[in-house]
């Protein structure tokens, strides 16, 4: 469990073995000019139209709380980092259509991977480590907003150093 006595998070550095539960991971090309990646990208039958968004994040001062948890029923969602040095994500499992804070994770991740979050996977919103940030979102939308549910956690504080 990483979640401590405490309340607070100590986050680890991602890998694809670690953050495999949760979703996948999308690295730059390391030689020559293209990586293919094989990424889970799922929806759900009510989810019709593909949506490409780019949004802008303020750099997250520390210390940095975590007090709200969103996950997606309908469609994974994907961040592509375009400009930024890395960031933080918290994930955690469901259990009983909440997320599990017994398994609540906390990950950096540097600028030059992009992440996948699977359908249903609970997470924190996006928190640019160092410098303000850009990312690409990949995702589908639905006609209502039956797709994303929020969850309010008691306040966790993640200790980045």
């Amino acid at each position: 469990m990483v979640l401590k006595k405490n309340n607070y998070l100590i986050p680890e550095i991602i890998s694809k073995q670690k953050f495999k539960t949760y979703g996948d991971l999308i690295e730059k090309p390391l030689f020559g000019n293209r990586t293919d990646f094989v990424a889970n990208l799922q929806k759900s039958d009510e989810a019709k139209n593909q949506s490409v968004s780019v949004t802008r994040l303020e750099f997250s001062k520390e210390p940095i709380f975590i007090d709200l948890l969103e996950r997606h029923l309908h469609t994974s969602q994907t961040f592509f980092p375009l400009d930024v040095e890395k960031y933080l994500i918290v994930v955690a499992p469901d259990k009983l259509n909440q997320p599990d804070l017994e398994k609540i994770k906390a990950f950096i991740v540097p600028g030059t991977m992009g992440i996948n979050y699977y359908l249903g996977t609970w997470h924190s919103p996006l928190q640019v480590l160092d410098r303000s940030g850009v990312f690409a979102i990949l995702m589908y939308l639905l006609d209502s907003d039956r797709d994303q549910q929020w969850s309010k956690i008691d306040k966790v504080m993640v200790k980045i150093n």
